[in-house]
């Protein structure tokens, strides 16, 4: 699974887990690793998950053979890209469907996204003047919205107005 490419800052509670996750992996190998290189560590984990750097790392604690080395960048993506990937994988097989569940046919898949595409040409047409099929400006489903909305509470004070006068 490739992670999210995110524009966003990362989050410092997950930058200092990602650290904690990093600095495990060095103190079992014996390797110091420079800020500089936490630094790059950091960015290029940040997109993925806690729980699948978690398991990612310690499958790369479980395989890195090589002691008194860091393990490169490839080799700890790799981990927890598969671990990411297991994690999808596992919410998907769960089977956390009623006991009664049964798929939905072919047909029955048609007939939903028929009605569905019905129900967005209806959407569309709504939103398109009658006169000239061309779509409504933003301003104009505004002000179509705003006096459904006045006629309706006039017709609930009207109502109520009715309902208080005495017989």
């Amino acid at each position: 699974m490739e992670p999210k490419k995110n524009s966003k800052p990362i989050n410092e509670m997950h930058s200092a887990f990602i650290l904690e996750l990093l600095l495990s992996i060095s103190a079992t190998f014996t390797v110091r690793i420079p800020a500089e290189t936490q630094t790059i560590y950091t960015q290029l984990l940040a997109p993925f998950p806690p729980a699948a750097l978690q398991e990612g790392v310690d499958s790369v604690i479980r395989q890195w053979d090589k002691p008194c080395m860091f393990p490169p960048p490839s080799f700890i993506l790799e981990r927890v890209s598969e671990a990411a990937r297991m994690n999808v994988r596992a919410v998907l097989d769960r089977g956390d469907k009623p006991p009664n569940w049964e798929p939905l046919t072919a047909e029955e898949h048609a007939d939903l996204f028929q009605k569905f595409r019905e129900t967005l040409h209806r959407e569309d047409e709504k939103n398109r003047m009658p006169d000239t099929g061309k779509e409504k400006s933003a301003e104009q489903r505004w002000e179509e919205s705003r006096a459904r909305q006045l006629k309706a509470l006039a017709e609930l004070l009207q109502q109520q107005a009715g309902e208080a006068l005495p017989s």
